[in-house]
């Protein structure tokens, strides 16, 4: 799916959707509040896209004009019908006006930061890892605002041509190197206990993992030592270097070496700002300084016990040292240059 707004005035609201079917009709879906909802196609021609091959017909167009009771909803919000991705917001009182990057770099975060930005922004978009390349580039391109948030487990090479400075403020979050391979592993764990078919997608690309630690015992040092030694090639991909292959791998199931490691190093030097969840307070303090909005966050909850024991576990396994090695390095240099 892609889209753009192309005009955002005081008479009328004009863009254009393009949907992931070509044979689709162009659609979206008004959310009016209090649970409603109206349909508009989006059939208004705009040759530049037939020119450019990105629709058949070039007939993706829309445009909301002052009269129509949806210009006058100051709540309005505009999705893609078959996506349902946000199109368009009416700007909330007092938006915050950054565009701000964040390079999530944890499945299951103990501190929402994402939750908590959300509402500080005008358009938000959440676990941007699960959206197709067409569509990354139309959210990373929105220059209608400046009031924009983009946050996921992104690949930092899919967003890097978009997110430079100073277009972007680009942040992210760092944890100790265990926590996310442990994170990784307990989710194994829910997914192997709580299968059920209509969450069968959930298991895609993680058989391996599934299969090699569904049933391990996550108390004993022993057994999670063996279990790990065991993996198979495919499976230690899915929970080696997990930091380092999101900044610094070029494509999927890359071989890291050491080089990457450079490379992952070099990425986050260029952030605005770097912070560890452990030092949670030093980093909100520095990203409410980023971007104007002073005392706006929140201190995280605590750590659930479950992750913390498993983190300190893989710890103590001598099979998890080789699997974190470049993380290990990436993560105690990033902290080292931090603490200087």
């Amino acid at each position: 799916m892609q889209f753009a707004i192309e005009e955002d005035g005081p008479e009328r609201i004009r863009g254009w959707v393009v949907p992931d079917r070509p044979s689709a009709l162009p659609a979206l879906v008004a959310d009016i509040g209090r649970g409603g909802t109206r349909r508009l196609v989006a059939t208004d021609p705009r040759p530049a896209l037939l020119r450019d091959r990105r629709h058949p017909s070039g007939r993706c167009g829309f445009e909301i004009r002052r009269g129509d009771p949806l210009f006058d909803d100051d709540r309005l919000m505009l999705f893609e019908a078959g996506s349902h991705m946000l199109v368009y917001r009416r700007a909330p009182a007092n938006p915050i006006e950054v565009r701000l990057y964040f390079q999530q770099t944890q499945s299951s975060p103990v501190y929402d930061l994402e939750r908590e930005l959300r509402p500080l922004f005008r358009m938000t978009y959440g676990a941007c890892e699960t959206v197709a390349e067409e569509a990354l580039r139309s959210i990373l391109g929105l220059d209608f605002t400046p009031s924009l948030l983009v946050s996921g487990l992104v690949p930092f090479r899919r967003a890097e041509p978009f997110v430079a400075a100073p277009r972007f403020r680009r942040v992210t979050l760092l944890s100790e190197p265990y926590r996310e391979p442990a994170s990784r592993i307990l989710r194994i764990r829910a997914l192997a206990e709580h299968a059920t078919p209509g969450a069968a997608w959930r298991r895609l690309g993680q058989g391996p993992l599934i299969d090699a630690l569904a049933r391990v015992d996550l108390g004993s040092r022993r057994a999670l030592d063996r279990a790990l030694a065991r993996l198979t090639d495919e499976a230690r991909l899915l929970l080696a270097d997990p930091v380092t292959r999101l900044l610094a791998a070029r494509i999927p199931g890359e071989i890291l070496d050491e080089r990457h490691a450079q490379i992952a190093l070099e990425r986050l030097a260029g952030f605005d700002l770097v912070g560890f969840d452990d030092d949670l307070s030093t980093f909100l303090s520095g990203l409410e300084g980023l971007i104007g909005a002073p005392g706006a966050l929140r201190q995280r909850p605590r750590d659930p016990p479950e992750l913390v024991e498993l983190s300190a576990l893989l710890a103590t396994c001598p099979a998890a040292e080789p699997l974190l090695r470049l993380d290990t390095r990436v993560l105690s240099l990033a902290r080292e240059a931090l603490g200087r």
